[in-house]
């Protein structure tokens, strides 16, 4: 049975880089069945961040001659679900989708086949993605907030409402299904909206119970 669509943004850090090409171990890899695999390593990752913070609040501080605010959330992570077949290839279309969407930069994306849970002997694998990604825009505008360009490209007004808002979730999650060939995730979910390792053990657990009850 296909598992439903489903993706999940949250602030992320450094340290999400190194456990995605697995230089830091997680209690979380317990299959060595299958490859994961990387767009880029956790060195290559915070190179590209580096640069592209450095870019970025430096286009900032041209435009409001201010620099960045220390709370400003500059890397956001996102946690997709995946079949088997899946591939980075299978990714790129995402990919460019967010860039093109939030004007943000993707900086590592990485596919995990080595984490889930046995049951009565089965495997039963939890195939995901990360995607991590700026948190600014190219004029280092948090993307928790709208960025309009005027006519002239140089200049831009920002609002307090979020880009990552209920309209954009909607869309964004039937854009998964879609590219991904998933059968769509619930709508209108009333469910907390969880850190995305939180969001992990939560599917985690979800999965066993669904193992749990067709064995039932």
């Amino acid at each position: 049975m296909s598992r439903g669509s489903s993706g999940h943004f949250a602030g992320g850090n450094g340290g999400y880089f190194r456990h995605n090409d697995r230089t830091t171990d997680t209690v979380n890899s317990i299959f060595n069945d299958e490859l994961n695999e990387y767009s880029c390593s956790a060195d290559e990752a915070y190179k590209i961040y580096g640069e592209e913070l450095r870019a970025r609040a430096s286009s900032y501080f041209k435009r409001t001659n201010q620099k960045i605010q220390k709370n400003t959330i500059t890397h956001r992570s996102l946690i997709i679900n995946l079949e088997k077949h899946h591939t980075l290839k299978d990714l790129e279309t995402i990919k460019k989708h967010l860039e093109k969407e939030l004007d943000t930069k993707i900086l590592q994306i990485a596919i995990h086949r080595d984490e889930g849970h046995i049951n009565n002997g089965k495997n039963i694998k939890n195939y995901h993605a990360h995607i991590e990604m700026m948190g600014i825009d190219s004029f280092g505008i948090s993307l928790a907030q709208h960025q309009n360009k005027s006519k002239s490209k140089t200049k831009v007004e920002q609002t307090r409402t979020s880009r990552l808002d209920t309209n954009f979730y909607k869309k964004f999650q039937t854009f998964l299904a879609n590219t991904l060939e998933m059968k769509r995730g619930k709508e209108n979910s009333k469910a907390k909206r969880l850190d995305t390792y939180e969001y992990k053990a939560h599917k985690e657990k979800e999965n066993i119970n669904l193992s749990q009850n067709k064995n039932q």
